[in-house]
C-alpha cells in the first residue's frame, strides 16, 4: 500500500485537477452514454450510464478541485 496514492474522481488526465480544459470536456462527451460497467471513470455509481443524477453531480462537486 502506498500512502501518498491519490485518485480524485473527475481527474481523467491524472494532474491533480479537476479542470475545463480536459477533464470538463471529456465529460461533456460522454454525457448521456451508456458505454457499459466498468468502462467509463466518469461513471460514478457504476451503472453503466454516464447521467445527471449521479454523474453529473458527483463530478461537479469535486470541480475546481486540487490534490
Amino acid at each position: 500500500n502506498d500512502p501518498a496514492l491519490r485518485r480524485l474522481f473527475g481527474d481523467v488526465n491524472a494532474d491533480g485537477t479537476i479542470d475545463g480544459a480536459t477533464d470538463f470536456a471529456l465529460f461533456g462527451s460522454g454525457f448521456g452514454t451508456t458505454p457499459g460497467v466498468g468502462v467509463s471513470p466518469f461513471d460514478f455509481n457504476d451503472d453503466g450510464t454516464i447521467d445527471g443524477t449521479t454523474d453529473f453531480a458527483n463530478f461537479g462537486s469535486r470541480f475546481g478541485i486540487s490534490l
